[in-house]
């Protein structure tokens, strides 16, 4: 007789809003070290004598982090603890972004970009674990206020880090600022390590993100995992380089780091907007291709507008590319469970799809820096991208079933 493993066992109310509140702020913490650096660039280049190439490596290299890392960080909690390793992450995460105070030290700002990295790869890919280990009859819904969190976390560092550095005189000061996000964040985990169940919940969480984050085997010569993987790495790129060079792109223009600033707000603005009006209205389809086609298409729209005529009209372009990004990057995720035939497979399929497009993605920034450098614009990069844009969404209606292989 075959045998069914028991289903995870629901935490009692006050314990579940306690982990519920805990992976709120930690969601906060995982994209203000990118998002902030951005509207500050322009300066930074100035003050440290660097190049655009090399700017973008402040990009580049904790993206790298998040695809060598997302691999590792199970076996971390698989050694140390989930919720350790979580505490440790975060606390790394902070520690590292408050070091940034020394941002005008070149060694100090790029190993420094390398430490937050390394925190944020670990952090966010044990999180989602947590949420399958913890919340297993409404993942959804907290899956949704995970996502909403990171955005809104970006949101901030995104609209107010060029404010504060006017404020204070200061862009190493505007960075580091974003690190009094953690402690909060590292608290409310230690909080959730010592509640009773803790050890019985944690081993459990351990064993289900042993198998979604490092899988036995990647399925390396699957046309569908290829295609899937290219999807995200496509997605992947177009974002890291947009929250890296939106704001550049129109101070190179005249605009003031404070207003350019405000131009990558609305794109983050407009993709939590995306991603909360897309995704349910996509679902109630069987065919969700369209939607993500259609989603593509406004981020390519967005992107050519960004490109060719960014000064027509500024707030439509980042509200084309922010929608469309808010709703293809859910409608992906959920291809990764669409094409696969069971649990472990849809493992395996996100494992390959997140580690090669991260990969892929940490070039796009430091790319991008350097056909500036060569022709002295940021507009042949936002065109190429477009050009991305516009592949993917022609290649989405060969994303079927029936071609699977």
């Amino acid at each position: 007789m075959a045998t069914t493993r028991p289903a995870p066992a629901r935490p009692p109310a006050r314990s579940a809003a306690l982990v519920l509140g805990a992976l709120v702020l930690a969601a906060l913490n995982l994209r203000p070290a990118l998002a902030s650096v951005g509207p500050l660039l322009a300066s930074i280049r100035h003050d440290l004598g660097l190049s655009s190439a090399q700017a973008g490596l402040l990009s580049t290299i904790p993206t790298l982090c998040f695809g060598v890392f997302a691999l590792i960080a199970a076996r971390l909690g698989v050694r140390f603890g989930l919720e350790r390793t979580i505490v440790a992450a975060l606390a790394l995460t902070g520690v590292a972004t408050a070091l940034r105070i020394a941002g005008q030290d070149v060694l100090v700002l790029f190993a420094d970009t390398v430490l937050l990295g390394v925190g944020i790869a670990v952090a966010q890919a044990l999180l989602p674990a947590v949420v399958k280990q913890r919340f297993p009859d409404t993942a959804v819904l907290v899956t949704g206020a995970y996502a909403l969190s990171i955005n809104a976390g970006a949101l901030m560092a995104a609209s107010l880090s060029a404010p504060v550095a006017d404020a204070l005189g200061s862009w190493p000061g505007a960075l580091a600022l974003w690190g009094l996000l953690a402690p909060a964040a590292v608290l409310a985990w230690l909080l959730v390590a010592r509640r009773p169940g803790a050890r019985a919940a944690d081993a459990e969480a351990v064993a289900t993100v042993a198998v979604v984050v490092v899988p036995a085997r990647l399925p390396w010569r699957s046309r569908t995992a290829w295609r899937l993987t290219l999807m995200m790495a496509g997605a992947s790129v177009i974002f890291i380089v947009t929250l890296t060079w939106l704001a550049p792109r129109y101070q190179d223009l005249g605009w003031s780091s404070g207003r350019a600033g405000l131009v990558l707000t609305a794109f983050t603005a407009m993709q939590i907007l995306g991603g909360l009006i897309v995704p349910p209205l996509a679902y109630r389809t069987r065919d969700r291709r369209a939607w993500l086609g259609g989603s593509l298409a406004a981020v390519a729209a967005g992107l050519l507008g960004v490109g060719l005529a960014p000064l027509a009209a500024p707030w439509l372009w980042a509200a084309c590319v922010g929608i469309g990004m808010g709703g293809a990057f859910p409608l992906l995720l959920t291809l990764f469970v669409d094409f696969a035939a069971t649990p472990e497979e849809s493992s395996k399929l996100t494992a390959m799809g997140f580690f090669v497009g991260y990969l892929v993605a940490s070039g796009g920034p430091t790319a991008a820096g350097a056909i500036r450098d060569v022709s002295g614009s940021l507009g042949i990069p936002f065109v190429l991208l477009a050009a991305i844009g516009i592949a993917m969404a022609a290649a989405t209606p060969r994303l079927r079933k029936d071609v699977a292989g």
